[in-house]
């Protein structure tokens, strides 16, 4: 699916338009879409009950070259990406890597898509689960996704709490956590 049959609503351009991805989160309206250009982006980003598209050019070109090339970097400081206000289905996160965050991604009482991205080197400490990607009380599509080399107590690379979404395509693999297997379901 192009770019073109994606979007409606108003393009916001990172960092052309605003310099980070929160700045153009906290920009756009429903229906927009935060378009990130190649690059680290070195920050912790929040949808805040939107329901936009973030994304790299993977969604205009569907080159899978730009999820290596377009990086949300957490920093180890906190989760890299938080979606956990109530967003719809219309909030996607689409051709992004999610790496060194206090977890990669954290979803609840959401329901967003996570598209062709790549989840790695994510690590959360004390008894948590879900380094990679911790989805609770939620309907969160996860699709054509890799999570890899993550780390957790449990859950390494996935954990799914209350969960009631579609986990297709995906290549789970290399996560490792200190009680068990890698993922948690």
């Amino acid at each position: 699916v192009l770019f073109s049959s994606l979007s409606f609503g108003a393009t916001i351009n990172v960092p052309g338009d605003q310099l980070t991805i929160q700045a153009g989160i906290d920009a756009a309206s429903d229906g927009d879409t935060v378009l990130i250009q190649p690059g680290t982006y070195v920050e912790n980003i929040n949808f805040n009950g939107k329901n936009i598209i973030v994304g790299s050019l993977f969604l205009s070109t569907e080159d899978n070259t730009y999820i290596s090339r377009t990086k949300i970097d957490g920093d180890y400081w906190d989760a890299t990406v938080r979606i956990e206000n109530g967003e719809s289905a219309s909030a996607q996160l689409v051709g992004m890597s999610i790496t060194n965050g206090v977890r990669g991604i954290i979803i609840a009482g959401a329901s967003p898509a996570i598209k062709n991205c790549w989840v790695h080197n994510n690590t959360v400490a004390g008894d948590s689960a879900g380094g990679g990607i911790n989805v609770y009380n939620s309907a969160a599509n996860i699709i054509n996704s890799k999570i890899f080399s993550n780390h957790a107590r449990s859950g390494g690379g996935l954990s799914l709490s209350a969960y009631n979404g579609e986990l297709r395509g995906c290549y789970i693999y290399s996560n490792t956590n200190f009680d068990g297997p890698g993922n948690q379901v």
